[in-house]
């Protein structure tokens, strides 16, 4: 009542027999529950009744009742109200006409609506915050301020994953900076749009755009906004797998980030330089550098940019460790509900898709992706979260035929060296699962040319589909390409030995093989990677002995996995191995060139 009193200029005793005479006439209703937030509030019944009482008063007097209502919510300081301040003042200037008042009240509800969506953006309500700049947008004329709103609603809906409306945003402050000559703001725009171009996989169309304006704007007078530039253009590079050219240009923008004090870009610049050191096969340094990222952004307050390490820290350590590598990306899922951080969020749903297929987690992982995937989702989240949605149904033995062509229709407007590896990595497991090891051979070993940092896993994968189909040619070439990646850790030595064994045993080699194989499951567990265990479990059972009390033990303890993840193919496909018959042992099969391709190696 208080409120109302203050907005009608009258006392409160005036104004509740007022009140209670509409609740009476059945305009009005009051909340009487004492459960409820909301009571001893007042409301209109319906709001009909609301807009036709609304619209019976003259301009004029909804000018001064909004005013009435901004000044009484300004009064009681109060930032939670910020959204309901900036409305009325929106509204009061929407009534002003073509008054000498309105000027002032466009400036008070832009300062307002400013207010707005920096409260809504701490409160991680970034797509409402876009919605406030947008507003704020009608009451500004300043072409300078409109670019710097346009930029602001844009970098707001990007992070609330609106990219199309982000897109557009961007493009239009660009257009208002280049017509404004200020080649400082275009430097820095044409950066952003590149990298939101090539995050969404248009790599090309956004190499098209920042290159050219590399040259072009080399000498404008803002050192930070073109370190900006640099840092995003290197991105734009990666996404095109072009590594070792992003490295000068991220050394300059490191350069001028330590210099300048521009923490925000020295983290951004950081784990750029993390993903180039990742593809190019130097793990531990990419390791430490998104490390340093996570620490730096949370240490500064960047959470979009702190979650971006933790999502190269987890990517990263499913070459490692399986379990932390999924422990890292459920730490971000839950940083990044708590900030509403939706666009960071969905990258990681997807990433722990993966991870949770490769730790044997399909229960906790697969149900968020599904419910993702009922939402309205840009092409590139979609394609994304679908991918690896797509490798663990395929797993359970699901048809995934129709969500296949979703996929490769999603990705046909798409461009960069990343985008066929989301169509050939889930192919490659649906092939696998249907028993078209050959097949499967092919399409892991297309995807691991992409990058050093995809190599490890995909020359193992395509040279254990080979070992399955049988293709000792095959599987030595996916081998010898395994062995050139490097690296070390467990599981380094659990592929490895895979590799080793099933070619050994397809060679009559089983003593050998077997030792080899034990090697592995012990490697696979210590880094929780409870998939590969299963598959090595399958190749045991497929190569050696069923019936030797070893070999039937990893059975049993495969069944045990494969049945707890209902994985209906591969459980198939290892019952039929397990009830096999046994031909009488032979001699091993051409030692000599084993011994040849170990020198060769």
């Amino acid at each position: 009542i208080s409120a109302l009193a203050a907005v009608a200029g009258v006392s409160e005793e005036e104004l509740e027999p007022r009140l209670a005479s509409l609740v009476r006439r059945e305009l009005l209703q009051r909340e009487m529950d004492a459960r409820s937030p909301e009571t001893g509030h007042y409301g209109f019944v319906q709001a009909l009744i609301r807009e036709v009482a609304y619209n019976t008063l003259a301009k004029k007097d909804r000018k001064r009742l909004h005013l009435a209502a901004a000044r009484y919510f300004e009064s009681l300081e109060n930032e939670e109200i910020a959204g309901a301040l900036a409305s009325h003042y929106l509204a009061a200037y929407a009534s002003a006409g073509e008054t000498e008042e309105a000027d002032a009240l466009a400036t008070q509800a832009r300062i307002a609506l400013k207010a707005a969506a920096a409260r809504a953006t701490a409160l991680g309500g970034f797509s409402q915050a876009a919605n406030f700049f947008e507003q704020a947008l009608t009451v500004t004329t300043d072409e300078s301020e409109q670019a710097q709103l346009l930029e602001q609603a844009g970098t707001a809906a990007q992070t609330a994953g609106r990219v199309a409306d982000a897109e557009a945003l961007i493009r239009r402050s660009l257009d208002l900076r280049i017509k404004l000559g200020d080649r400082n703001g275009e430097a820095g725009l044409i950066g952003l749009l590149g990298w939101m171009l090539s995050s969404s996989f248009r790599a090309d169309e956004a190499s098209d755009l920042i290159e050219p304006a590399l040259d072009r704007l080399a000498d404008v007078d803002d050192q930070a906004a073109l370190a900006w530039l640099k840092s995003y253009a290197a991105s734009v590079r990666v996404r095109r797998n072009e590594n070792e050219s992003a490295l000068p240009l991220i050394e300059e923008a490191l350069d001028t980030a330590e210099h300048l004090g521009l923490m925000e870009l020295l983290a951004r610049s950081l784990l750029t330089k993390s993903s180039v050191l990742n593809s190019l096969g130097r793990l531990r340094e990419a390791l430490s550098l998104a490390l340093a990222t996570r620490d730096i952004s949370a240490e500064f307050g960047y959470t979009e940019m702190q979650l971006r390490g933790y999502n190269n820290l987890a990517s990263m350590y499913a070459d490692l460790d399986v379990r932390r590598s999924l422990e890292l990306n459920m730490e971000a899922i839950a940083l990044a509900r708590r900030s509403g951080l939706r666009s960071a969020l969905l990258q990681l749903t997807s990433n722990a898709g993966y991870t949770g297929f490769m730790a044997g987690e399909w229960d906790a992982v697969l149900p968020p992706m599904e419910a993702v995937l009922q939402e309205d989702l840009s092409p590139r989240d979609h394609l994304q979260v679908l991918n690896n949605a797509i490798i663990i149904r395929a797993a359970l033995g699901q048809d995934v035929a129709a969500q296949m062509a979703d996929l490769e229709n999603t990705a046909s407007e798409m461009s960069g060296t990343l985008v066929q590896s989301f169509i050939d990595d889930p192919a490659a497991n649906q092939a696998l699962a249907l028993g078209d090891d050959a097949r499967a051979s092919d399409l892991f070993g297309a995807m691991y040319s992409t990058s050093l940092a995809a190599a490890p896993e995909y020359t193992y994968r395509a040279s254990l589909a080979a070992i399955w189909a049988g293709d000792v040619a095959q599987a030595e070439t996916h081998r010898r390409e395994f062995e050139k990646t490097g690296g070390t850790g467990s599981m380094r030595d659990a592929r490895s030995a895979v590799l080793e064994a099933g070619i050994s045993a397809l060679e009559g080699q089983t003593v050998q093989s077997a030792n080899l194989f034990r090697d592995s499951l012990r490697n696979w567990r210590a880094v929780g990677a409870v998939w590969d265990e299963a598959l090595a479990g399958i190749t045991m059972a497929q190569l050696l002995n069923p019936r030797d009390p070893e070999v039937a033990d990893v059975i049993a303890s495969t069944r045990e996995i494969l049945t707890r993840l209902r994985a209906k193919p591969y459980l198939e496909r290892l019952e039929r191995a397990a009830s096999r018959e046994i031909e009488a042992p032979t001699q091993a099969k051409k030692p000599a060139r084993r011994a040849e391709v170990a020198v060769g190696d």
